[in-house]
C-alpha cells in the first residue's frame, strides 16, 4: 500500500497540469486515503492482540513517554515534590522510570504504587503510575492517576497532557478538546502537542479548516506522527487541496516506515 501510494504521488506529480481539478484526481486521492487509515487501523488492531498492550496510537505511547524522561521528568520533580517526600519514595519513583523506559510496565507500575504507599500525594508519582497504565492500554485506570495527580497539583502540566491525550484515545473528544485547550492555557511550551491532538478532533468533526490551521500551528510534531499526518491529508484533500494532501500523504508513508 505505501509504494501504491508512493507511485501514485510521482505519476500525479508527472502529470499534472494547470487545469487539473478535484474531479480528475482528487476523488481518487480521497479513495487511496480512506484505505490506508482503514489499513493503519487494522495494523494497530493487530499489534494490540499480538502484544497484548495498545499500540493504537504510536504517538501517544512517544508523548506519554514525556513523563518517564529522566531530565524533564526529575527537573520537574524538583519543583513540585514537598520537603515531606521521603527518601525511599524518590528512590522507588527512579526505579520505575528506569523500568518503564525498559518497557517492564508491569514492574514499574508496582514499584510507583509501592512508593505511593508512602508517599500517596506525591503527583509526579500519580502522574508516573497514570503514565505507565495508559502505555499498557488501561486507559480508564490511567485516567483515574492523572485525575487524582491533578486534584493534589492542579498546576501539574505533565498529568495535564497526559490526561488530555488518555481522553482522546479513548475517544471522549469533547473532554480531550477542552483539557488540551486548559493545557495550552496553563502552558506555552505544550500548546504544539495540544495543536496536534485539538487538530485531529476537528478533522474528526469535519471542521477541516480549523483542523489544517490548528495541525500546522504543531510544527514540527506533524511530521513525526502518520495518524497526523493523516488527517492533515484528509483535511486538505476535503478542501480540494490536492497537492498538499499528496504531500501530506507521501511524509505519512515515509513517517511510518522510519
Amino acid at each position: 500500500m505505501f509504494r501504491f501510494l508512493w507511485a501514485f504521488s510521482d505519476r500525479r506529480s508527472r502529470r499534472a497540469s494547470p487545469g487539473i481539478g478535484l474531479a480528475n484526481g482528487g476523488w481518487r486521492l480521497l479513495r487511496i486515503f480512506a484505505v490506508y487509515r482503514a489499513q493503519c487501523v487494522r495494523s494497530h488492531k493487530v499489534e494490540r492482540v499480538s502484544s497484548g498492550s495498545c499500540r493504537a496510537w504510536i504517538l501517544i505511547a512517544c508523548l506519554c513517554l514525556v513523563a518517564f524522561r529522566p531530565v524533564s521528568l526529575r527537573s520537574q520533580t524538583s519543583s513540585h515534590t514537598p520537603a515531606s517526600h521521603s527518601a525511599e519514595a524518590k528512590k522507588l519513583y527512579q526505579t520505575g522510570v528506569v523500568l518503564s523506559e525498559q518497557g517492564r510496565l508491569d514492574e514499574a507500575i508496582a514499584t510507583f504504587r509501592k512508593a505511593l504507599e508512602s508517599d500517596h500525594e506525591n503527583p509526579v508519582l500519580l502522574d508516573a503510575t497514570g503514565a505507565a497504565y495508559s502505555l499498557k492500554g488501561d486507559f480508564e485506570q490511567a485516567k483515574q492517576y492523572f485525575l487524582e495527580s491533578l486534584r493534589v497539583d492542579a498546576a501539574f502540566v505533565p498529568a495535564q497532557k497526559n490526561l488530555a491525550i488518555t481522553y482522546f484515545n479513548m475517544g471522549q473528544y469533547s473532554l480531550a478538546a477542552s483539557e488540551f485547550q486548559t493545557l495550552k492555557n496553563i502552558s506555552a511550551a505544550s500548546s504544539p502537542v495540544a495543536n496536534l491532538f485539538l487538530g485531529m478532533i476537528a478533522e474528526k468533526n469535519a471542521d477541516y479548516v480549523q483542523a489544517v490551521s490548528l495541525l500546522e500551528q504543531s510544527g514540527t510534531l506533524l511530521n513525526r506522527y502518520p495518524e497526523a499526518l493523516l488527517s492533515f491529508a484528509n483535511s486538505q484533500a476535503q478542501l480540494k487541496h490536492v497537492h498538499q494532501a499528496q504531500v501530506a500523504l507521501g511524509n505519512a508513508r515515509l513517517c511510518s516506515i522510519r
